[in-house]
Formats: structure tokens, C-alpha cells, sequence
């Protein structure tokens, strides 16, 4: 909808482009305000299970964060409104911190399900993600209330939007972090600077993840999927282009780092020369479909050829490295064969 709302522009249906380009920005808001998205780590969950993107299946996918950093890359681009690159950044630093391996390679998943303590042999859904308030009190202590409310933290636990968020009570008495008003409604109403707001936020998001840390993790999957990589590298390459028009005033908030964008582009270049090197044979100019302790069996599959290429000519656009584009026209000859 976001492209379609372009195309509408650029025939002359501004109303149209307007009415689509508000759904979008809509849809955007809510899912980065959501229970979807991972408020103290960053990143998106694979779905939300109710009609409000509270409370999600916990899992996070690789081609999810590629394809949502895009979409959020593009509105920025279109609106110039830096919430939607500060989600962008958002992604980007979640899969730097958490899934990009010493080689470049970028993982494939983290896992919905994880112990809720050390030893315990029985994994939960959301585990690692969920709080109880006291834990949120206990760790933030003077701001707590202050959290508490913006997230709609309650004791009883906050799985209550929907019938379908919690349908077997799986989740009573703990909360996923749900934003239900943007900072600046809140900010107001506590006739608060939004960005001193924003800030103290920042800083009790950052004392939750230093002890979340300490929490069993979800499984990491790290098998490497040449198509999903391709999905990163584009937005990785688009980011450190993109993300040099924000304002220079612009500020970041944990667990936005607030980065040079240069350095988006050279993880997108360290993950095309592992896939390069591990899984693309110079003599048959044909992929493998993914690595784990070696190459897979499975021969490349049409989405890793596309999603691939298309990683490479966005590097080549905003890179400029023309071997990227040379290596780009092999691998569409060889889809084309």
C-alpha cells in the first residue's frame, strides 16, 4: 500500500495517496507501539495473536526484520518523520546486538519459547519477554510508575485487550510492553519536556534489559539462509544512505544506539562475502540454499536468486561497488537459465 499510495501520487490521485498513505503510517504506528515489537531489545516478533499487535508469538524471524526496516526506511524517506527511522535503527541494531555471527553471517531466528529460570526443564512461551509490575518496580525503582503507565504495566498482569490475546491465561499477572499512548500524549499530560520523557523511558528500558540479560535465552537459530540474508542486506545497504538525511539534532533512545549509517553498510558487506564464500560455487555460478557447519545439500531456490539479487543492487546503489552489480548480472543469468 505504501507503493501503491506513490503510484497514486505520481498519476495525479492525491486523495487516493493520502487516504493510503495514512493506513500505512497507521498500521506503522501501532505495530512499533505494540506488544510486537520488543520495546527492551528491539526488533519485531513474527505476528501478533489479537487484533491490537499486543501480544504476539514470540519468535523472531530474520525476514521479518529486513522487510519491516525497508517498509520503515521508505516511509521515513516519504514523510521525513523520524519515528519511522528511529524503528528502522531499531531492527538494524537488534540484529547487529543479537544475530550476525564473526564471519558477517546473519542468523536465521530466535525461538518463541525459553526456560523462565535457570534449570528449569519445562520452556514457556515468552518467557525471556514478559514482566510481572513488581519486577518493573524492583528494577526501575523512582521512574516505575512513571513506565508503568506508558506501558500499561498492571499487577493482575495486561493480556487483556483482546479475548484472543490470552484465550488459556497463559500470561496472568505478567505484561508484554504495550504502548496504548505515543510519548508526546503522555509527556503533556505530565507537563513534561517529550524529551526529557523520552529519555528517562530510554533509561528504564536499558536497566530492564541489563537484567533480562541474566534470563535463560530463547534459542538462537543460527543456520543461514541465503534469501532472508538477501532481505538484510538490502535494508542494511538502503539505511546507511537513507538514515544520513535525519536531522542532526535527531536524538536516539535505548535501545536505539544512534550509530554512524556507515556502519550499516559494512555489515551488508560482510554478509555478501560470506554468502559469497560459503555458499556460491565460482564455476557452476550457482548458489546453495543455506550453511550450518557447512553448506547445505539444497541447491539455491528461486526467492534466494531474487531476494539475493536484489540485496546486491541495492548495495551497488547505495555502495557504489560495481563488483556487486557484476556479481548481481551472473546471478540473474544463471536464474534466468
Amino acid at each position: 500500500m505504501l507503493y501503491e499510495s506513490q503510484k497514486m501520487m505520481e498519476i495525479g490521485n492525491g486523495s487516493e495517496a493520502k487516504r493510503n498513505m495514512d493506513m500505512v503510517c497507521h498500521s506503522l504506528r501501532c505495530m512499533a507501539r505494540g506488544g510486537i515489537h520488543d520495546h527492551i531489545g528491539g526488533g519485531f516478533h513474527r505476528y501478533s495473536v489479537d487484533e491490537c499487535w499486543h501480544v504476539p508469538h514470540f519468535e523472531k524471524m530474520l525476514y521479518d526484520q529486513g522487510q519491516l526496516a525497508n517498509v520503515y526506511l521508505d516511509t521515513f524517506t516519504i514523510t521525513k518523520d523520524t519515528l519511522y527511522s528511529s524503528m528502522a535503527r531499531d531492527i538494524l541494531d537488534y540484529l547487529m546486538r543479537e544475530m550476525i555471527g564473526v564471519e558477517g553471517e546473519i542468523y536465521s531466528a530466535e525461538d518463541a519459547d525459553s526456560a523462565e529460570y535457570e534449570g528449569a526443564t519445562i520452556k514457556k512461551e515468552g518467557a525471556f519477554y514478559v514482566w510481572t509490575s513488581e519486577e518493573v518496580e524492583e528494577i526501575i525503582g523512582d521512574f516505575a510508575n512513571l513506565f508503568k503507565d506508558h506501558y500499561y504495566v498492571k499487577s493482575s498482569g495486561n493480556c487483556d485487550l483482546s479475548r484472543m490475546s490470552d484465550p488459556h491465561n497463559e500470561f496472568k499477572g505478567k505484561n508484554v510492553l504495550f504502548e496504548k499512548k505515543d510519548a508526546s500524549s503522555m509527556a503533556s499530560k505530565l507537563g513534561m519536556a517529550v524529551d526529557e520523557y523520552s529519555r528517562i523511558l530510554g533509561v528504564c528500558r536499558e536497566r530492564l534489559f541489563k537484567v533480562r540479560l541474566n534470563r535463560p535465552k530463547p534459542h538462537l537459530d543460527d543456520k543461514v539462509i541465503v534469501s532472508w540474508n538477501g532481505l538484510a542486506i538490502s535494508s542494511f545497504a538502503r539505511a546507511s544512505q537513507i538514515l544520513k538525511a535525519e536531522p542532526k539534532d535527531t536524538k536516539y533512545y535505548f535501545p536505539v544506539v544512534g550509530r554512524d549509517p556507515n556502519e550499516y553498510l559494512e555489515v551488508a558487506n560482510k554478509a555478501t562475502r560470506f554468502i559469497m564464500n560459503k555458499l556460491y560455487d565460482v564455476q557452476t555460478k550457482r548458489l546453495r540454499h543455506s550453511f550450518r557447519n557447512g553448506p547445505s545439500k539444497a541447491p539455491g531456490f528461486l526467492d534466494d536468486y531474487a531476494f539475493l539479487i536484489s540485496g546486491l543492487l541495492d548495495l551497488y546503489e547505495y555502495g557504489g561497488r560495481t563488483d556487486w552489480l557484476s556479481w548481481a548480472i551472473d546471478l540473474q543469468a544463471t536464474q534466468a537459465r
